[in-house]
């Protein structure tokens, strides 16, 4: 199936105004608050759509665009494919704890069934080889070991948490290979191929619609990217207060600099739905046999995947942690929710 770059979901900006003008009205002179509001109240009325709960205050609209711009258009579709694509390798990190458990499984199950790669490789740091999850998956996957303590002594001596550890590996590991790393809570909905031969050296995408960082649970990149070389250098000036700024903040003002080298891509294609608490409950919370039916036949009509342009859903397993601690095969195949409903071809 054509996938495409038009995203069901946009939220118009004049909606947006409509709702700041209407909470922080002393924003805007009153007199052309008047004229805005009535010309922003017919514009959001003729093109918002929207397909989660149509009953909600305007407050919870978020303050995004999310068309596709010129650029990410011509990434995703790719007109000019390269004659030496990125490797078709997928890269997974596992240095948590040594037990996979069914989220984890979801992630490198469907990368298998979906991207089809010509390897997947698990990189870890101890695993327990009884592991049901793994015995699953082990004749299908090549297993990595890592020894974190000689790979990464400053890292450990400095007291890195195991997270930005990861962080500093998955880069290393694409610089050296190549080819598709996936964060180990990253649902893979459709083939990679199209945008694997993009003439850029890396492949990212945005994490929100305000185009302020590129996540990188998802990353696609040619073996000796100087891009990745760059990233990896800012590791030097690492700082462990600094959450996410390493890992999606500073991989966008990157690109800024260096735009002939990275493909960036709307947040619809990795990145949709948010981390926020109502994505979360809207992929979470029970919904009824007759919307599970919608909902199915959409990711039908989409190829697998909930929207036109996606390929991948990032699942965001802290924010969700309340779920996924207590989804079992059994629940996932028999109660109704988005994300159930989402991944059930996966689970055997």
């Amino acid at each position: 199936m054509a996938r495409h770059t038009h995203h069901p979901i946009f939220i118009s900006s004049t909606i947006v105004a409509y709702a700041t003008a209407m909470h922080r009205p002393h924003l805007i002179p009153k007199t052309a608050a008047l004229v805005f509001l009535a010309a922003a109240l017919y514009l959001s009325l003729h093109i918002v759509h929207i397909p989660f709960p149509t009953i909600f205050h305007l407050s919870e609209f978020e303050a995004y665009d999310f068309n596709a711009t010129v650029d990410e258009q011509q990434c995703f579709n790719n007109p000019f494919p390269a004659s030496e694509p990125i490797p078709k390798i997928v890269h997974m990190v596992w240095a948590k704890n040594p037990e996979l458990n069914l989220l984890t499984y979801l992630a490198i199950r469907s990368a298998l069934d979906s991207i089809k790669p010509d390897q997947l490789k698990l990189h870890h740091a101890g695993l327990n080889d009884d592991n049901p999850w793994l015995r699953k998956l082990q004749n299908r996957i090549t297993m990595v070991p890592h020894d974190l303590h000689d790979e990464y002594p400053k890292q450990i001596q400095d007291n890195w948490r195991t997270p930005h550890i990861a962080d500093a590996m998955r880069l290393d590991i694409l610089h050296r290979e190549g080819g598709i790393y996936l964060d180990m809570d990253v649902i893979s909905l459709a083939p990679f191929d199209h945008i694997l031969s993009t003439p850029k050296q890396v492949v990212l995408g945005h994490e929100g619609g305000d185009r302020q960082g590129l996540c990188n649970a998802v990353i696609l990149s040619r073996p000796g990217s100087p891009f990745i070389r760059r990233w990896i250098d800012t590791y030097l000036n690492f700082t462990r207060s600094e959450w996410n700024y390493h890992s999606v903040v500073l991989s966008k003002k990157l690109s800024l600099q260096h735009r002939d080298e990275v493909c960036e891509l709307p947040p619809s294609v990795f990145f949709w739905p948010t981390w926020t608490n109502r994505h979360v409950r809207y992929m979470h919370e029970p919904i009824t046999d007759q919307q599970a039916l919608d909902f199915a036949s959409e990711i039908a009509a989409n190829g697998g995947a909930m929207y036109p342009d996606q390929l991948a859903y990032h699942a965001w397993s802290h924010p969700a942690t309340k779920y996924f601690q207590k989804l079992t095969p059994q629940l996932l195949k028999e109660q109704n929710t988005r994300f159930n409903v989402l991944v059930r071809r996966f689970v055997d």
